[in-house]
Order: C-alpha cells, then sequence, then structure tokens
C-alpha cells in the first residue's frame, strides 16, 4: 500500500490522504481529523449550560459543534436533513459533539 499526504488543514485539523494499492490498483482518499480539542471544548460549554434555563425556540441556542469531517461524510447524512440532523445529536453515541443537554 502506497500512501501519500494530498491536503493539509492545520486551522481545522484535517488531512487529506490517497492511499494506492498495486496489487489491486485499487485507490481511496482518506480525510481524517483530530477532534479532540473540539470534544474538550464542548465539554467544557456543556458542563457551563445551566440545565433549568429554557430553550429559546430556535433563538440561537448552540446545542452541537460538529466536525466539518463528520458533518459533510455522506454516510452520515446530516448535511441536508434536518430529521437526520436530530436523531444524530440524539443518539447517546454522539454526546461528546453536544454543547448542551435535553433533546432535541
Amino acid at each position: 500500500m502506497q500512501s501519500r499526504l494530498v491536503d493539509r488543514d492545520a486551522d481545522a485539523g484535517i488531512a487529506t490522504w490517497h492511499h494506492f494499492d498495486p496489487m489491486t490498483l485499487e485507490c481511496t482518499v482518506e480525510t481524517v481529523q483530530d477532534v479532540s480539542t473540539l470534544i474538550a471544548c464542548n465539554k467544557a460549554v456543556y458542563a457551563s449550560v445551566d440545565e433549568r434555563q429554557n430553550w429559546r425556540d430556535g433563538q440561537g441556542d448552540r446545542v452541537a459543534s460538529i466536525p466539518l469531517s463528520v458533518f459533510y461524510d455522506p454516510k452520515v447524512g446530516i448535511q441536508h436533513d434536518r430529521a437526520q440532523l436530530r436523531k444524530w445529536l440524539n443518539n447517546p453515541d454522539n454526546r461528546f459533539f453536544r454543547t448542551r443537554p435535553g433533546t432535541i
């Protein structure tokens, strides 16, 4: 397997790799993002929220911060589908991307 770095966005922590397998002549493109800083920030914001405070009915409450590599991933399917985005954000497996408790 031969791998080559194609692009790196240091600000977003995103790296794009091109992999080529000379045995099968298959190539793949892989996008990797370090989300450890984002998750640490999300946890801090989540811990500072007063759970008794009412939601402002769509008036700009920040409920999550999602990595770009996840948001734009067609396999996740949340970019253009609000219902899927809500379902994804309410899934306990994705809780580290939430910045506020409650159900969306």
